[in-house]
């Protein structure tokens, strides 16, 4: 508990999976926590989901802000007749609902539609609904009016407005705008809600930090037997079965991944890589580069690995033409950056983990959720924090200003969010967002690397004056680099920066009938773009609009498919190219695909005016290069990261974590970092947040080796492998003129 009988007061700022976090373990421990976020619940409200028990999940009224950062269910729709498209056809956002009309408002008191009819800007909006309809004659389009003692007068009134012609064409609307008046409707086209997403989400096993979170949060037991089937959102995780990879040539081939000793995971090893064409000096070479990362110590990873490449350490030009290139381009599929850019360590690790994962026997093996993120997860995740006392407030961070007494202290500046969809006065909150900072004992900042990068200069430029340490701050400044370079960098297929792409496309179908790429993920070998999907549908539980969706990630901007690389197509191009590879992956393993109904593209990617070749990527995707992850803010310490001032922390993917790689594993492991700093601060008798490092979870055989090597690291000895000149065994075992003869196979 709190050192203090009065509670100590913390304002988060993000609700990304940091700043939910930040929150429950905080809120666990007795703190008093307010989490702000930027972006609105939804601009047309969320659409009521049918669930497999058949009730309706309902989404709170009103402005609030929105829960998930880059990981929360992106809601895009499709035009009802889309669902038996040709050819893919990008749903709209709701940021647009297509038919861009102003709020029809009413300032009468009699159900009157002659004085209706006169106000001028209720003329304008009919004028626009029919000049839509006029030019649309194959649809109708959707009005929901504002609910309220008027709602279904008011409604009447539009009809009776508009031209015999078109009255017919205007039906009711299920789903409703937030509720903030009974003076307005709106229009919009019917629609088929869609989930899209940043990014499909995939729960690996070594994800301790989060799987800890997610047991700890329950479901609410008002949606129990209707949206779920578990106490805890962490029983709304399914386990995969298979992975399948795809070649370019048209086969492919399932890994069913069950061995159950460290000589079945070599075998399954070995045809795996068999099957990718490499040679059998390339297998045993690598196997033995892997032998030498599991047996070396934490402390060489530290000292020699995090600065030399992947592809350094592997010694990749010793590997035939073909591994090369799998090598190269294979950590980019996983995480987005080349095998030669990339850091051993980080690389090494993740592969580690990758590997004991096939050889768990646990329940959760490759896990996804059950349904859309937002609904499966964080919905309820939000809603046991508010439960607990969790207040959430829709505003942004914009600046930061002194305290007005003159002590050393810095306090955060907000303003207001506005929606496109309800006018400026609707929006209010009731929250005076300048008495918002006051009272709050320490605050966290848990944004992404970009936000934060912005808003550094400000930080430093009131803590200056006030001559107090912001070190984390400062790194933030000098890892991204000068703000002027790295925004432009960003509009690069491939910038030269620790941030780089990757985002989803997501392909929904008209029917579940034959949508199955594979039983688990499916990585696209040599697929240019750098592809892996995952049939969503097979593992959800729930209703949805459109019953087939595959969820496909693209990690690599900057090479060419035909004539374009990715970053240089518009929407409609960036679909057919991603599908067509697909295609070509899987043309000679079972009946063909049905062709999909249309497509969501991840809303962080911007499109120059909104169908030309991409231009910004708002969302990039940090990456570990060589040599960088020690100049990340942040300290992997017992008591957690570093406060700043009066009580300032940071935290997010961009901190230093023992994860290394951005994931919502990282995303956790930071929040808890940051909660075990302010608990040094505030104080807090009691335990801190539990915090796993992944070197410390490795093969429990190999521990022995690893100790052996890091008493030879304190001598300043190499490798028992360098020192045993273990590294020309795949030359000599397998020398040229034995592999000539038996075809080196």
């Amino acid at each position: 508990m709190a050192d203090s009988s009065e509670p100590k007061h913390v304002l988060v700022v993000g609700a990304g999976i940091t700043g939910l976090t930040v929150a429950h373990e905080l809120v666990e421990r007795g703190y008093v926590v307010t989490v702000v976020e930027k972006t609105p619940w939804n601009k047309l409200g969320q659409p009521p989901l049918k669930t497999a028990g058949g009730g309706s999940v309902v989404y709170p009224p009103g402005p609030t802000c929105n829960v998930g950062g880059m990981a929360r269910t992106q809601w895009g729709y499709l035009l009802q007749e889309q669902r038996s498209g040709t050819r893919p056809v990008g749903p709209r956002t709701l940021t647009s609902n297509n038919l861009e009309v102003t709020p029809i408002k009413f300032n009468f008191d009699q159900d009157d539609v002659a004085s209706f009819a006169s106000e001028s800007d209720a003329q304008d909006s009919i004028k626009k609904v029919e000049q839509y309809l006029a030019a649309n004659p194959g649809l109708s389009i959707a009005a929901f009016a504002v609910t309220g003692k008027r709602g279904e007068s008011m409604l009447a009134c539009v009809k009776k407005a508009l031209s015999k012609s078109f009255a017919g064409r205007v039906v009711p609307n299920e789903v409703r705008p937030p509720v903030t008046s009974d003076s307005e409707v709106f229009f919009s086209v019917p629609l088929a809600f869609v989930p899209g997403e940043h990014g499909f989400r995939f729960f690996p096993a070594f994800y301790r930090h989060l799987f800890d979170t997610m047991q700890r949060t329950p479901i609410p037991r008002a949606t129990r037997g209707l949206a779920e089937f578990g106490a805890t959102v962490y029983d709304n995780l399914v386990s995969s079965k298979t992975l399948r990879i795809g070649l370019p040539e048209g086969h492919s081939f399932d890994v069913n991944r069950n061995p159950r000793s460290l000589k079945e995971l070599r075998t399954l090893f070995k045809n795996v890589l068999s099957a990718l064409g490499w040679t059998a000096r390339d297998i045993g070479r690598l196997e033995l580069k892997m032998f030498k990362f599991m047996t070396s110590s934490k402390e060489r990873r530290e000292l020699e690995y995090e600065h030399v490449s992947w592809s350094e350490f592997i010694e990749q030009a010793r590997y035939s033409e073909q591994a090369q290139h799998d090598l190269e381009w294979s950590p980019q599929t996983l995480g987005a950056l080349r095998g030669s850019a990339s850091d051993c360590r980080t690389q090494g690790d993740i592969s580690v983990q990758l590997m004991l994962e096939q050889l768990s026997d646990g329940p959760r093996f490759d896990s996804l959720l059950n349904g859309p993120t937002s609904v499966a997860w964080f919905q309820h995740w939000r809603t046991i924090l508010e439960d607990w006392g969790v207040r959430f407030v829709l505003a942004e961070l914009t600046g930061f200003e002194r305290a007005k007494d003159g002590t050393a202290k810095i306090f955060p500046v907000f303003g207001k969010v506005e929606a496109d969809t309800v006018s400026a006065q609707s929006q209010t909150t009731g929250e005076d967002l300048g008495k918002l900072a006051e009272g709050k004992d320490a605050f966290v900042l848990a944004l992404d690397l970009p936000s934060i990068r912005r808003l550094s200069d400000r930080f430093l430029d009131e803590a200056k004056p006030l001559g107090v340490r912001a070190e984390d701050f400062e790194k933030v400044v000098a890892f991204v680099g000068k703000k002027d370079t790295w925004q432009d960098e960003l509009k690069e297929a491939a910038p030269d920066l620790p941030l780089q792409h990757l985002s989803g496309v997501q392909y929904f179908f008209g029917t579940d009938k034959g949508v199955r790429l594979a039983e688990g993920h499916a990585i696209y070998m040599r697929a240019p773009w750098g592809l892996t999907s995952i049939t969503q549908s097979l593992f959800w539980n729930r209703e949805i609009p459109t019953t087939g969706i595959i969820s496909v990630d693209v990690a690599t901007w900057n090479r060419k498919y035909g004539e374009k690389q990715a970053w240089d197509c518009n929407p409609d191009e960036l679909a057919d190219g991603i599908w067509k590879q697909i295609e070509e992956s899987s043309k000679k393993n079972g009946p063909l695909l049905p062709f999909p109904s249309g497509y969501h593209i991840d809303e962080h990617l911007i499109f120059e005016n909104g169908n030309g070749p991409i231009e910004e990527n708002k969302a990039p995707f940090l990456v570990n290069r060589t040599g960088e992850f020690t100049k990340r803010p942040g300290r992997l310490h017992p008591k957690g990261y570093e406060t700043w001032v009066n009580n300032w922390v940071l935290a997010g993917t961009y901190m230093k974590t023992h994860t290394r790689i951005t994931t919502m594993e990282a995303a956790n492991e930071s929040g808890r970092h940051a909660v075990n700093g302010l608990l040094e601060k505030l104080p807090f008798r009691g335990e801190r947040c539990q915090i796993f490092d992944p070197e410390e979870h490795e093969f429990d055989d190999l521990a022995t080796l690893q100790r052996l090597d890091a008493k030879l690291l304190e001598r300043g000895k190499p490798h028992f492998i360098d020192i045993l000149g273990w590294d020309t065994l795949p030359d000599e075992l397998l020398p040229t003129s034995i592999l000539n003869a038996i075809g080196d196979d």
